[in-house]
């Protein structure tokens, strides 16, 4: 359980996003994948050493999630190799996971879908000690990031209805977190809460889950607030102003502080407001989450527009202005870093594909030459056999007019000398 709490913790520092809707989802993909690789302790032939290496690979993997994708997809194909090798299903599910994540988060969203089905493919063919759940919540990921909420609800509730039957309750709760958010996209806010709400029950129930149930408690009082539930929306943020400091997770502190600055300002006591977000703020800049500063910038200068302090209302929008293009810029050039990416790996593939048909059609032509000179060797042969018929056959012909030649002289010879007219006319 300490490892899952190291895992979702380094995660969300790492990834520096501030939105509840992502964090959440970056949340749920650590879940689901530690739930992947504690069900191998079911499957896993302890002993051999290919079992010892693929956990290692697994191990080194996850040590990397934090700081280096590319080292996670070199391991994860390493661990490919060893689990088809191994014909172990698991090791293969664990190492097209690995890949989901690493394509997941650089947003190459069909190189996530291809890793998830295969993934969920292997799994399907074990689901008795392969949990199918992390995979169709990995999926289900993929497409909420494509904001297709449809999509990924059906597989959220196959994930659920497996957690269901199963009586997992950890893969319950993602899956119901998991729904929630596709609710909240949305802007069902109702029906996000009620999912929030059973996946609170469940987490608050199990130990080593204290980061999700943070997170769930700050999500239910953000979808309280949205419904303008003000006094509910209190008690839930309260509660994870707490959970928050206890276990030192400083973003969703951050965020606790800034959900209840909005509730502030929707109450109109904007002092308040003001000094929440300043607590927000801080935490915010000292721990680099830009997604946070730049909503705590808006909500500094909507405070000081209701105030009628113009001046610095239009400081904080400028501020916020210029981080809002600071950012934008930021994903542009990843972005662009990206699409370079892709076209160089498109260019090799191309090459490659290029000289596979090259190969291909210089094959082809070694093989019909090939068969045009056998074709020739055996006419040539056919043909000088058929020679040596001809002139055996011919040979004997020849022999055998000289015997009957032979024959008919020595017949005449023996005449003649019966009738010595005829020897005379047979010499004649």
């Amino acid at each position: 359980m300490h490892q899952w709490t190291c895992i979702l913790f380094g995660t969300w520092k790492a990834m520096g996003i501030g939105s509840s809707h992502n964090l959440f989802i970056i949340l749920i993909a650590s879940l689901a994948i530690s739930c992947s690789k504690s069900a191998a302790l079911k499957i896993t032939n302890t002993g051999t050493q290919d079992s010892v290496l693929l956990e290692r690979l697994q191990n080194k993997a996850l040590s990397f999630w934090f700081t280096s994708l590319d080292s996670v997809q070199n391991i994860a194909e390493k661990q490919l190799i060893v689990a088809e090798n191994n014909h172990s299903l698991y090791g293969q599910v664990q190492a097209y996971s690995n890949l989901w994540y690493v394509a997941n988060a650089r947003q190459d969203y069909q190189a996530a879908i291809e890793a998830g089905l295969k993934a969920l493919a292997l799994a399907e063919q074990d689901s008795v000690r392969i949990s199918v759940s992390p995979p169709c919540n990995n999926l289900g990921m993929t497409y909420q990031g494509m904001k297709k909420s449809k999509l990924a609800r059906s597989y959220f509730n196959r994930s659920k209805a497996i957690g269901l039957r199963s009586d997992d309750k950890i893969a319950l709760a993602i899956s119901l977190s998991n729904i929630a958010v596709t609710f909240e996209s949305e802007e069902n806010f109702l029906e996000a809460f009620e999912y929030a709400r059973k996946a609170y029950e469940i987490f608050k129930m199990q130990n080593g889950f204290e980061n999700a149930l943070t997170r769930t408690v700050l999500n239910m009082g953000l979808y309280q607030l949205k419904l303008d539930h003000l006094p509910e929306s209190i008690n839930w943020l309260k509660k994870a102003t707490q959970s928050a400091a206890a276990i030192n997770d400083q973003e969703a502190l951050a965020l606790a502080y800034q959900y209840t600055a909005k509730l502030k300002l929707a109450q109109h006591r904007y002092d308040s407001a003001i000094q929440l977000i300043g607590k927000s703020m801080s935490i915010s800049q000292l721990g680099s989450l830009k997604s946070i500063t730049l909503d705590n910038l808006f909500l500094y200068s909507e405070c000081y527009k209701r105030t009628f302090q113009f001046e610095k209302a239009l400081q904080y929008f400028e501020n916020g202005k210029a981080l809002a293009d600071s950012i934008f810029n930021t994903q542009n050039e990843i972005l662009v870093k990206k699409l370079d990416n892709q076209y160089e790996v498109d260019k090799q593939r191309n090459l490659a594909e290029q000289y596979k048909l090259n190969a291909l059609i210089l094959q082809q032509s070694n093989d019909r030459q090939r068969r045009q000179f056998t074709v020739g060797i055996i006419v040539a042969v056919c043909l000088a056999l058929s020679g040596i018929v001809v002139a055996n056959i011919r040979s004997k012909l020849r022999s055998t007019q000289l015997a009957l030649e032979k024959t008919k002289i020595e017949l005449d010879y023996l005449k003649a000398q019966t009738n010595p007219p005829l020897f005379v006319k047979c010499f004649k």
